[in-house]
């Protein structure tokens, strides 16, 4: 009796790990966020990318399956963020951000499944809480490595979340 559903079940397919990238930074906020060394943070969040996204990597095509899925992901983007007042110069601020999208496609032809695009920044609480401490008056980013972590991680699962919805 049990063998009937069994027969016409669809195995979900396999999600493998394609191309992990890192658009370097070329807008006008990066001078202002008091990161000297940009090209190590971007080194710094591919390490926490390829951390935090644990997939095997795609086979080739020659050796996969019909169903069997690949995720390229590229952080498109990033800020640190920052706040800045004073007498002359008005009241600006920004916010830590991670920029993510990716591109799902079917390993054995290389069509596309789907793309996603996802955009997460810091809650307004922790930031404001950032801006009223003493790291405020640091030089240095309101962003630590913990929080772009995070930010990263958080942006991750929803991706992989609008994934699973619409697959």
């Amino acid at each position: 009796m049990r063998l009937w559903p069994r027969l016409f079940k669809r195995n979900p397919p396999k999600l493998y790990l394609g191309q992990l990238t890192v658009v370097p930074r070329t807008d006008f906020l990066r001078h202002f966020e008091g990161n000297i060394a940009g090209s190590s943070v971007d080194a710094d969040l591919k390490t926490q990318l390829s951390f935090l996204l644990p997939l095997p990597r795609a086979p080739t095509p020659e050796h996969a399956h019909d169903s069997d899925l690949a995720i390229d992901v590229v952080l498109k983007g990033y800020r640190l963020g920052q706040f800045m007042g004073g007498e002359p110069v008005p009241v600006v601020f920004w916010r830590p951000m991670v920029e993510i999208n990716s591109r799902v496609y079917f390993v054995k032809s290389g069509k596309d499944a789907t793309t996603l695009a996802v955009k997460q920044r810091m809650p307004w609480s922790s930031f404001i809480k950032r801006v009223l401490s003493w790291r405020f008056f640091s030089l240095t980013s309101l962003a630590t490595d913990e929080d772009m972590s995070l930010l990263l991680g958080q942006a991750l699962e929803k991706m992989l979340f609008r994934l699973r919805a619409q697959l």
